[in-house]
């Protein structure tokens, strides 16, 4: 009986440090081309070399829990520099901007978890600078007024919030840099990449993780409401077929009501096809570009669904819109109102006070810095109006002449889909 006893506490003293082993040896694996969403915490030179520190704006997911949490550190290295588009450089001569221009290289290689240690990978970034365009009705304005008032609400709204959230100094920096004609070019603060995974990494789980939820069989034939993907290639209204076939990857997993049983479990397949495409033609008519989903491909079982896009990553300057049937089009903003207030700094440059310092200011703003202080140093009219009429050429000819704008949805582009059972 003696002897039991004490075997018995022995094995009760070595439980803890069993169940700490097992613990410490619990880990994740997240998958080779996973992409990893990062926002740069600091202002970085581009000088190959320098080190850059960032951190996770989304939560990543495996099945069903976060493995690696918002706001993680990121730490990784510039590698290169390689020269931007023809027409990016192209469009930037034309503006007085002749800095040679140059997209950097960047390799995130490290990363800190919650409780402090340090894991290393390799994952190239791509920039990847967005903002999430969702669905609205489509409004269309038959009237040159009702045109110009929408658009002058848009410029309002838009400058009251340049002026009233974050990174203000950051931004009026941003704004000086591109008036000169020649600037230095830096990696700025809140610049977001996404860098995808070279190689599988394990990632240690803390003790005490949740099990794992049970995943529950589709049915019941009510909507399962928005869902969060990533596209798994490009898309562009310029070479994607009507018929083309479409992936997503579910980013994060999808509970029921009372987060007790997985629907949707992170990394269920969504396939669907390419339901419109339309490119950009001449006369400024932009491209047009609509998928819809049609099954999910679950535990080696494919149930159809219907399902539509109802909100999407765009780059700032893609000006993207989403109709009510998931469709996304190309727009050019403030088209009618931004040439018509050219034409009327044109046509201030013949006043009576055309030669004046102010309004050689005012008006030549057709070649940045250059054309101000050349207008304003001259003090000749005529050299004010040259550049006044250059602006509203290049107004006129890029908003209403030249090729319009295609839609494009790179690789990793977030989206989120209404997903209800067909």
């Amino acid at each position: 009986m003696l002897g039991r006893l004490v075997l018995g506490f022995a094995a009760m003293s070595l439980l803890p440090h069993a169940m700490g082993a097992q613990a410490k040896s619990a880990t994740a694996t997240l998958p080779a081309g996973l992409p990893l969403r990062i926002a740069l915490d600091h202002r970085y030179a581009t000088r190959i070399g320098t080190q850059v520190q960032g951190h996770l704006t989304s939560p990543v997911y495996l099945v069903d829990h976060i493995v690696l949490p918002v706001d993680t550190p990121v730490y990784g290295v510039v590698i290169g520099r390689h020269a931007v588009q023809l027409g990016v450089r192209v469009n930037a001569l034309l503006d007085g901007d002749f800095t040679p221009l140059a997209e950097p290289e960047i390799l995130f290689e490290r990363l800190q978890l919650p409780d402090g240690v340090q894991l290393e990978f390799s994952a190239p970034a791509i920039e990847r600078n967005a903002v999430v365009v969702r669905m609205t009705a489509t409004v269309s304005h038959t009237s040159l007024a009702a045109r110009l008032k929408a658009e002058w609400n848009v410029r309002r709204r838009e400058a009251i919030g340049q002026c009233v959230s974050p990174g203000k100094s950051e931004r009026l920096r941003q704004f000086a840099y591109h008036l000169l004609p020649y600037h230095p070019q830096d990696l700025w603060t809140g610049e977001q990449f996404d860098a995808e995974l070279s190689q599988p990494m394990e990632v240690s789980q803390p003790a005490g993780s949740a099990a794992p939820l049970p995943v529950v069989e589709l049915g019941g034939g009510k909507p399962f409401g928005v869902i969060e993907a990533r596209l798994t290639r490009n898309l562009t209204s310029a070479k994607s077929p009507v018929g083309m076939t479409v992936e997503a990857v579910l980013s994060k997993p999808l509970f029921d009501q009372k987060r007790e049983h997985v629907l949707l479990p992170e990394g269920t397949v969504l396939g669907g096809s390419v339901v419109e495409s339309r490119p950009a033609r001449m006369f400024a008519r932009n491209g047009r570009l609509r998928f819809s989903f049609r099954r999910i491909e679950l535990a080696e079982k494919t149930s159809p669904v219907h399902g539509i896009v109802v909100a999407a990553e765009a780059a700032p300057g893609d000006n993207l819109a989403i109709d009510s049937e998931g469709g996304a089009r190309a727009t050019t903003p403030h088209r009618a109102l931004g040439t018509l207030t050219l034409a009327v700094l044109a046509a201030a440059s013949h006043g009576d006070d055309g030669g004046s310092p102010l309004n050689s200011a005012i008006v030549s703003n057709g070649f940045g810095m250059i054309g101000r202080l050349v207008s304003t140093a001259t003090g000749n009219r005529d050299v004010a109006s040259g550049f006044a009429y250059y602006a509203l050429a290049k107004s006129v000819y890029r908003r209403w002449i030249a090729r319009g704008k295609d839609v494009s949805f790179p690789k990793n582009t977030r989206i989120q889909i209404d997903l209800a059972e067909r």
